[in-house]
């Protein structure tokens, strides 16, 4: 067995790996989500937080819920929630984290969370503010990263569509050549 993987559909990338392994790895959670390295820009900033929001609120109903039970079973489960819901402010944490660092502001700017006054300014600065263009201190440029990826992904997809017209190409060609056997046949089989 070589180290290499087969391509499925026989489709290789660019750099000669395999374009579905390649798809499947970006969707599994990257580490980046859950560390305080790095950049996100506004729109990653926003849908990470609309996510985060929905499963804390899930969280806290299953809690609720768990609490009003008097069952066993039912604090293990709550147990489980709870070690989530920790999951999740950590998650929180480093968005803003992120975010802070995106506009060139050290992370520990997420202490102004225990200020409660400034966390509705925190989130507007956070959320409609436009970070730093080009590399800063913290990493590359999330939008020029972005960019990036679009291209690749268009190559990519440029590549499994010429992929696909070969294979109705080829799926036509076996068509037509069913057609003419089936009309020589005929024309054997009625001499006239």
């Amino acid at each position: 067995m070589s180290d290499e993987s087969e391509p499925i559909f026989g489709v290789k990338s660019e750099d000669g790996g395999n374009c579905a392994q390649d798809i499947s790895s970006t969707l599994v959670a990257e580490p980046g989500v859950w560390s305080f390295q790095g950049r996100i820009g506004r729109a990653t900033f926003w849908v990470r937080l609309i996510l985060a929001n929905v499963l804390a609120v899930i969280a806290g109903m299953m809690i609720s819920a768990i609490i009003s039970s008097q069952d066993l079973a039912a604090a293990f489960a709550g147990l489980l929630v709870i070690l989530g819901f920790v999951a999740l402010i950590w998650f929180a944490l480093a968005l803003q984290v992120k975010r802070w660092h995106d506009l060139d502001f050290s992370g520990w700017m997420v202490l102004l969370n225990f200020t409660f006054i400034a966390i509705p300014f925190t989130f507007i600065y956070l959320g409609f503010f436009k970070g730093t263009e080009g590399p800063n201190r913290f990493g590359a440029d999330p939008s020029e990263i972005a960019q990036r990826e679009l291209a690749e992904a268009a190559r990519e997809r440029e590549h499994v569509i010429s992929w696909a017209d070969a294979a109705r190409y080829d799926a036509q060609m076996m068509k037509d050549g069913r057609e003419a056997e089936l009309s020589e046949k005929d024309q054997k089989s009625d001499p006239e």
